[in-house]
């Protein structure tokens, strides 16, 4: 059997009456209309502020966009640019006098016409985006002084292992490398133009001395082929262009006949050889047609020649400075001092102009006068 339980009511509250003989019904409308229009104007007042809040930021931005350098779509370029463009395309006589007015900044000597920022900002950026460097440099940005990127210090290594033993690991091992950047920036004028060349007195050559001679021969045997080479500059005199050049086909008899290479072929040479200077001819060994020749039998280039000279020098104990011109320099003077004229030196030498042989000529004739002057007046040691 089913048991109920019983259900428990409440009364609701008791409804708040009015007594319909105090209500006065015009009062109670008066009342509602002034409900409404109080309402009204809370609202008309809201709407009020609202809009003078959007006035106010427009006003603003009116502000904003008439300042220089502001542009808006709808009113296109700026007067400065306008006035800038008429300039490019008709000159300064084509300008109106706003534009005038809107590209003078002070007075022609003061400022001239100026440029628009958008123009120059165009221009800058053109360099930025078409420079060089920078379509092979990594462009990034840092926050501080440097930065420091991975770097692979070693490569994968591959070894040898047997059929069936054990494959071992490998990979590369990395760093790190710290990278400071520095700021690229070139002058566009020339700091250097307005300083005055200065002026060398050049010595040339040094002439090897009697002393670097006696001392050079001493150190080389008369078999050693930088002595052959020595002996050769030293008996002919000839430029080192032409030494390297010097071959059994140019000596003729008792003569050396040869035409200089830096006259071009037009000067022959007729130069006597010595009976000392033959009998260093016949200790050559080799077969090869050069007189002067490599170890490996292949002709020596003049540069070659001079450094195989200045090295050659060097372990003789000479001082520096002692190359193949100076030795013909020392051939001059051995000429000059022998009491040969100049034309008699240029036969030899093959030079073309008289004046360059003449300084060795009165230098020795200086040296002969100042001793036969000390001998007059001292009399002989």
């Amino acid at each position: 059997m089913t048991k109920h339980e019983a259900i428990e009511t409440r009364s609701a509250l008791p409804l708040e009456t009015r007594s319909d003989d105090n209500t006065d019904p015009l009062a109670a409308a008066t009342a509602a209309v002034e409900e409404i229009r109080a309402a009204a104007e809370t609202r008309h007042t809201a709407h009020q502020t609202e809009l003078r809040a959007a006035a106010d930021r427009i006003a603003a931005l009116e502000t904003r966009l008439n300042r220089p350098g502001q542009q808006s779509q709808e009113d296109g370029p700026s007067a400065e640019t306008r006035a800038f463009g008429t300039y490019l395309r008709r000159g300064d006589r084509g300008l109106s006098d706003m534009e005038v007015r809107a590209l003078t900044v002070s007075t022609d000597a003061a400022g001239g016409f100026l440029v628009p920022e958008t123009f120059v900002a165009e221009l800058l950026r053109n360099v930025v985006n078409f420079s060089p460097v920078r379509q092979y440099a990594r462009v990034m940005q840092i926050a501080s002084a440097d930065v420091t990127m991975p770097k692979r210090t070693a490569n994968l290594t591959a070894q040898w292992v047997s059929e069936t033993g054990d494959r071992p690991a490998t990979q590369p091992v990395f760093g790190e490398v710290k990278l400071t950047p520095f700021e690229a920036a070139f002058r566009t004028d020339n700091p250097m133009g307005a300083v005055k060349r200065i002026k060398h007195t050049a010595t040339g050559y040094e002439t090897w001395t009697e002393e670097d001679i006696e001392r050079f021969r001493a150190h080389w045997p008369e078999s050693a082929p930088q002595r052959l080479a020595f002996e050769i500059l030293l008996y002919t005199g000839l430029r080192r262009a032409d030494v390297v050049r010097l071959g059994r086909q140019h000596i003729q008899g008792n003569h050396i006949v040869f035409k200089t290479q830096k006259s071009g072929g037009k000067v022959e040479l007729n130069i006597p050889v010595h009976a000392d200077f033959r009998k260093l001819l016949g200790l050559i060994t080799h077969s090869h047609l050069n007189l002067i020749v490599t170890a490996q039998g292949a002709a020596r280039s003049e540069k070659a020649f001079t450094n195989w000279i200045i090295e050659a020098a060097r372990d003789a104990g000479l001082p520096p400075h002692r190359s193949p011109h100076g030795l013909r320099k020392a051939s001059f003077r051995r000429l000059a001092e022998a009491g040969c004229s100049a034309n008699e030196i240029m036969s030899i030498t093959g030079h073309k102009n008289l004046g360059e042989v003449e300084i060795y000529v009165k230098a020795a004739d200086q040296k002969k006068m100042a001793n036969a002057a000390i001998i007059k007046t001292f009399g002989a040691a």
